[in-house]
């Protein structure tokens, strides 16, 4: 189990740098058509920016994890969207860990504003805030995957120890940057982002958490 969880890890990193390098390489390729000209003498930008919905996953195996999002272009400027997050088994060792609910599986949603620096929304440079509800819980004590937890759990350094788990509750919010941009031409889109969102446990300690998030899918 350990090794085929490593191998996953492997593959998702290979997948993960393979998507950044299409997505700069394409931000480099656009500027051959930007200055095209139309026939009656008007400039055109080949690469226009879709205005609609696109529908992108967000693979985590390794975490035992599905995401879907789902963003619709309102403006040149902005979109709105829905991100829904499914969790569909344990990550942590069940020989040695308590069996506890909320370990086995769960689900998040958000609703997200996007703002396009560049004003050709869904495309370019944005800024996101989003607000969730999130019924889920990793074994690092964050609800999201590919996270980096900002608050200690104390365990005193046994796994087994039945310390009652200060569970987080369910609503949270926060803000990222990232950049999204066609991979293939008009259909498939790919996306990038890392932020950081804010949340309170069982005990009303806040708490902060770092996050990327890595999508792909397509445009109706």
């Amino acid at each position: 189990m350990f090794y085929s969880r490593l191998i996953l890890r492997k593959i998702y990193t290979h997948t993960l740098l393979l998507v950044s390098f299409l997505i700069f390489s394409q931000q480099e390729d656009k500027v051959y058509n930007i200055h095209d000209h139309h026939p009656q003498g008007k400039v055109v930008d080949d690469e226009e920016s879709p205005k609609s919905l696109n529908v992108k996953l967000m693979p985590a195996v390794f975490a035992n994890t599905l995401g879907l999002e789902f963003e619709l272009p309102l403006k040149n400027a902005s979109s709105v969207g829905i991100n829904i997050i499914g969790k569909y088994g344990r990550l942590d060792n069940p020989k040695i860990a308590k069996p506890v609910d909320y370990f086995e599986t769960g689900f998040r949603a958000e609703l997200a504003y996007k703002y396009y620096f560049a004003k050709k929304s869904p495309l370019g440079f944005y800024v996101q805030v989003f607000i969730g509800y999130a019924k889920l819980v990793y074994d690092n004590g964050n609800t999201r995957p590919f996270s980096l937890n900002l608050r200690n759990l104390d365990l005193n350094g046994d796994p087994r120890n039945d310390l009652e788990f200060k569970l987080p509750k369910p609503y949270t919010g926060g803000i990222g940057f990232g950049y999204q941009t066609i991979l293939i031409k008009k259909r498939i889109i790919g996306n990038m982002m890392m932020g950081s969102q804010l949340g309170f446990d069982s005990a009303n300690t806040i708490f902060y958490s770092l996050y990327i998030s890595p999508s792909i899918g397509y445009v109706f």
